[in-house]
C-alpha cells in the first residue's frame, strides 16, 4: 500500500484529524471523523472515508498497476449501431464483463433511463485497442499496451493505446490543482501517483444531508491527499457510481448514486472505467 506524502498533520484525537496540510500549502476542507480500508482484490484497496464540515462520505480504491491479474477495460463500441455506445449501469457493465471494479467515466448524451439505448461519448475513447471517439481537446485516462497508465491532456504519442477514458476536466496537474472552487455536486474522478504505479479511482458523494459533494478543487485536494501527482474528474453527478464484485459475484454498489435526485438510484451510462484483478491474497495487498 503506498503511503500518503503529507508536509503535516495536526491534532490527531480518538482518531480525528482536524486538518490536513498538504505538500504546497493547500488544505484540505472538512474534518476526517473515520477511515476504513478494506482488502477487495489482489492488488485493489478501497479506503472509505468520513468527513464533516462540511460533511462528505469519499470511496477511493487504490489499485497497483503491475500486481498480478490486474487489467484495465473501458466500455466497448457498439459497432454498426448510431452513437457510440450502448447505454448501461455500472452495474449492468461489471456484470456483463465479469469485470471486479466499475466507475463511470467519460460524459455521454443523451441522458435517459433505457439501457440498451445508443449514447454518444464525449472525448478519446478506446476499447481493446479499437478507437471510437477522439477529441483532440479533453483529457483521458489512458492506458497503453505496456501496462503503463497515464492522466494527462492530448496529444498521447507515448505508445499504443489499448484502453481510454476522457474526463472532463484536468484538476491536478504534476502536483499541483487546477480545478475550480465553486459548486458542489458527486464527484468521479481517477489519479495517479508520480512513479505511475498506483491508479486511484475515486468518488465523492453529493446531493444528500449525508455527503454534500465536493468542488472540483476540493476533489483534486482529495486525490493528493491520497498520493496522486496527475488527476482528472469524470462525469460527475448523477453518474457518479463505483461498483466492485461481491463474493457471491454479484455487483455491489459502493457509494450512493442520486440519478434523478433520488439517492440510491443507478443512471443509465455511456462510458465506464472497468478494473479485472484476481482474488484477495492473505497477508498480501
Amino acid at each position: 500500500m503506498m503511503r500518503i506524502r503529507l508536509t503535516a498533520i495536526f491534532l490527531f484525537a480518538a482518531g480525528m484529524m482536524s486538518y490536513i496540510r498538504l505538500h504546497g500549502g493547500d488544505v484540505l476542507p472538512g474534518t476526517v471523523q473515520s477511515q476504513t480500508e478494506e482488502y477487495l482484490f489482489n492488488g485493489i484497496t478501497l479506503r472509505t472515508v468520513h468527513v464533516v464540515n462540511p460533511p462528505l462520505i469519499i470511496y477511493a480504491a487504490f489499485i497497483s498497476v503491475s500486481a498480478d491479474g490486474i487489467r484495465f477495460f473501458v466500455t466497448p463500441p457498439n459497432g454498426p449501431k448510431p452513437g457510440d455506445t450502448d447505454g448501461m449501469k455500472t452495474s449492468t457493465f461489471l456484470s456483463r464483463y465479469h469485470a471486479q471494479l466499475a466507475v463511470n467515466a467519460a460524459g455521454f448524451s443523451p441522458v435517459d433511463d433505457i439501457e440498451g439505448a445508443p449514447r454518444s461519448v464525449y472525448g478519446l475513447a478506446v476499447s481493446s485497442n479499437k478507437l471510437y471517439e477522439n477529441s483532440r481537446t479533453l483529457p483521458a485516462l489512458v492506458v497503453y499496451s505496456n501496462r503503463s497508465v497515464v492522466i494527462g491532456k492530448p496529444p498521447f504519442t507515448n505508445g499504443r493505446i489499448m484502453h481510454a477514458a476522457s474526463g472532463q476536466y484536468l484538476i491536478l496537474e504534476r502536483g499541483v490543482t487546477t480545478g475550480t472552487n465553486t459548486d458542489r455536486h458527486p464527484r468521479t474522478a481517477a489519479g495517479i501517483t508520480v512513479d505511475g504505479k498506483t491508479l486511484i479511482l475515486m468518488v465523492i458523494d453529493g446531493r444528500r444531508d449525508e455527503s454534500k459533494g465536493a468542488t472540483l478543487y476540493e476533489t483534486a485536494l482529495w486525490l493528493q491527499s491520497f498520493g496522486a501527482y496527475n488527476a482528472l474528474a469524470f462525469d460527475g453527478g448523477g453518474s457518479t457510481t463505483m461498483v466492485v464484485e461481491n463474493t457471491n459475484g454479484q455487483p455491489r454498489v459502493i457509494n450512493t448514486p442520486v440519478h434523478g435526485m433520488a439517492a440510491g438510484t443507478e443512471r443509465v451510462v455511456g462510458n465506464h472505467f472497468g478494473v479485472f484483478a484476481k482474488p484477495r491474497t492473505a497477508g498480501k495487498k
